[in-house]
């Protein structure tokens, strides 16, 4: 993962630390890997398709950095337009959350890994 600090990620995958919901539950951590291979192939599509797409999930837009946020593990938005980038698929990557509040993290990721001229939210 690339938007996120690596203990964050490690003690969440290895269930060392209280998830999000205060709980150490495997199913959590299981259910991960389908939900980012959502807003991956989403963002994929968009870019091959040259339209818009649309990942019926969560955004996962409240995690930062190094730490779960409301109900959020990892900042799935960021996570997949790292994917791009670093791909070099992509030289720009515009984020539309589209939820009933603001993602705070998605901008706080941004700023962190000072990437405001690549992702525009």
């Amino acid at each position: 993962m690339r938007a996120h600090l690596a203990r964050h990620v490690e003690s969440i995958l290895d269930y060392s630390l209280p998830k999000v919901f205060g709980n150490r539950s495997a199913q959590v951590a299981a259910s991960l890997p389908p939900i980012f291979s959502a807003m991956l192939n989403a963002y994929w599509a968009a870019l091959t398709n040259r339209v818009g797409a649309v990942a019926p999930c969560s955004g996962f837009h409240h995690a930062g950095y190094g730490f779960g946020g409301g109900f959020c593990t990892f900042e799935g938005l960021m996570e997949a337009a790292q994917d791009l980038l670093t791909k070099n698929a992509a030289r720009k990557i515009g984020i539309l959350d589209l939820d009933m509040h603001w993602g705070n993290s998605t901008q706080a990721i941004i700023d962190k890994l000072g990437l405001a001229k690549q992702v525009a939210h």
